[in-house]
């Protein structure tokens, strides 16, 4: 089998804006290929997390990926940000690599910084855009939600923060289900003994709301989790139509698809790109139900 392309490094941001930042990278797949992805993930989430789909999509000869730690996460420096910022930053980590056409997925927090990329990227930049739980978007101030989420903050025991955390992200179906790893432990006893483990802390947390803009070359689509805890999956539903959303993907599954049900998320992130390459008029606001390819 034929060794997958990959490449690392840093690169500088944000020097002409007065916000330097250095961005740790990864780069996956054939440098030639027709489909460039580029991920942005949520609230302190570092590459490592995307492992599911990385593992996925560099087997796949016709994908070029992008991984990298935003501001303040992983091997990246700088506290400085703003859902722009990051925005910003995607974009100059795009003409730094020197892409056209990119297709950004975006996790959770990284969903509402897409949206942002949306209103700011050249129309020669970008071919389309997968939101999966933006939360910035759908969530009214003032709100219930954002206590729900602060909570665990609280919570002196790290074993019961990460449990309440856990239920945030996950469905109850997913975190009493045996783990893949070992089928005498669920799920959530799983993720409970791995972020012990870890050293990863909560680095950052946005600061602003922005407005958005729809643009017509932007093929926009939305992945609305039914038990998703942090992005109401009603309150999804209408943003796709707000925003003007060409497709909008819906699963059983809770707010975290990379962990929980990635399988759905990679067949949907290469449904909706190879969709995207097609045609420039798709039927808006199509429901598809746990899709797959």
């Amino acid at each position: 089998m034929e060794k997958v392309e990959f490449e690392n490094g840093y690169h500088v941001v944000g020097i002409n804006r007065g916000l330097p930042a250095k961005l740790y990278y990864e780069i996956y797949g054939n440098k030639d290929a027709k489909n460039k992805i580029m991920f942005l993930n949520g609230l302190s989430q570092a590459t490592t997390s995307l492992k599911y789909q990385i593992d996925f999509l560099k087997k796949l000869d016709d994908f070029q990926i992008c991984v990298y730690d935003n501001r303040g996460v992983g091997k990246s420096n700088s506290f400085t940000y703003s859902l722009k910022i990051m925005a910003l930053d995607a974009i100059e980590l795009v003409k730094f690599l020197n892409w056209k056409k990119v297709n950004f997925v975006g996790i959770s927090l990284g969903g509402s910084v897409c949206l942002q990329i949306v209103c700011l990227i050249e129309e020669e930049l970008i071919n389309s855009v997968l939101i999966c739980g933006s939360w910035l978007s759908v969530i009214e101030y003032p709100s219930l939600i954002l206590i729900t989420m602060l909570y665990p903050y609280f919570i002196r025991d790290k074993g019961k923060r990460i449990q309440t955390w856990n239920k945030q992200l996950f469905s109850n179906k997913f975190l009493t289900s045996p783990s893949k790893q070992n089928p005498e432990i669920s799920n959530g006893d799983l993720l409970v003994q791995m972020f012990l483990k870890s050293k990863s802390v909560i680095s950052y947390s946005p600061k602003n709301i922005f407005i958005f803009a729809s643009q017509s070359y932007a093929k926009i689509g939305v992945i609305a989790s039914k038990h998703n805890q942090i992005s109401n999956f009603e309150k999804l539903k209408k943003i796709s139509t707000e925003i003007n959303a060409w497709k909008l993907y819906v699963t059983d599954a809770g707010h975290l698809l990379t962990i929980e049900d990635p399988e759905f998320l990679n067949s949907t992130i290469v449904k909706h790109i190879y969709n995207s390459n097609l045609a420039n008029d798709f039927p808006q606001n199509n429901i598809i139900i746990n899709s797959k390819l």
